[in-house]
């Protein structure tokens, strides 16, 4: 792995095509396939841990190779889609897949469900609003710095769950560590603003590389099981 992306050798086969794109295509769609039949019915909930991590592990695909995949694999995508209707948090469970959609799609660069994913940042469910800060780090070079940042500090400001996950996310946003600390600096938030000065107090005497572990353990655990998949591939 370099620079968070998934090394690979470009190979290619006797007909002159890509083994990367081959091997990488039947790892997406085994993942797909094992999340579909794994995926319980939607009075379950909340999902496994693990069909989380599949489902994530397949948008990180999506971001990388989203080019390469046939018709086939799309409808793989839109079957696990079709899957979690019903379920409890409705189309925010949904999310992964339909931005792995888009992704495959380049539909305007996928704006209308990185919109819908960053509006969510405010959602009233502290769990959900987890749950889209991970798949926002994923896609995070497609974010709008700005409207991305101005909603996850609000949390900083005026949220009690996971207001640390959503700093870690917002300082990735950022090229440098100075960078980030000067546009929360100059940040307003309308509410708590005393309470939102002495956390980014904390966050200064602890470094904010604490605040973006879950995110790097995150990493770590998709391309782990991208890795076994691809493994059973070859």
């Amino acid at each position: 792995m370099r620079d968070g992306k998934i090394a690979v050798i470009n190979n290619r086969d006797e007909n002159g095509s890509p083994l990367t794109n081959q091997l990488v295509d039947a790892c997406l769609r085994k993942l797909c396939q094992t999340y579909y039949e794994e995926c319980p019915p939607p009075n379950v909930s909340p999902l496994p841990t693990q069909l989380d991590d599949i489902s994530r592990a397949c948008l990180l695909l999506a971001d990388e190779w989203g080019m390469v995949f046939p018709t086939a694999t799309l409808d793989a995508l839109e079957d696990c889609r079709d899957k979690v209707v019903g379920r409890y948090w409705g189309r925010l469970e949904s999310m992964p897949w339909r931005l792995s959609l888009e992704l495959c799609h380049h539909d305007k660069d996928c704006e209308s469900v990185i919109e819908e994913l960053t509006t969510n940042f405010s959602h009233h469910n502290s769990s959900a609003r987890l749950w889209t800060y991970d798949l926002a780090w994923i896609v995070r070079h497609r974010l709008n710095e700005v409207e991305a940042s101005v909603r996850l500090l609000k949390n900083v400001a005026d949220t009690l769950g996971y207001w640390d996950s959503a700093l870690g996310l917002c300082s990735a946003l950022f090229p440098t560590d100075e960078e980030f600390f000067s546009f929360a600096d100059n940040f307003r938030p309308k509410a708590f603003p005393d309470q939102y000065q002495k956390r980014l107090d904390i966050v200064r005497q602890r470094g904010l590389a604490i605040f973006q572990k879950r995110f790097v353990q995150l990493d770590l655990r998709l391309h782990r099981v991208i890795g076994e998949f691809a493994l059973n591939e070859t």
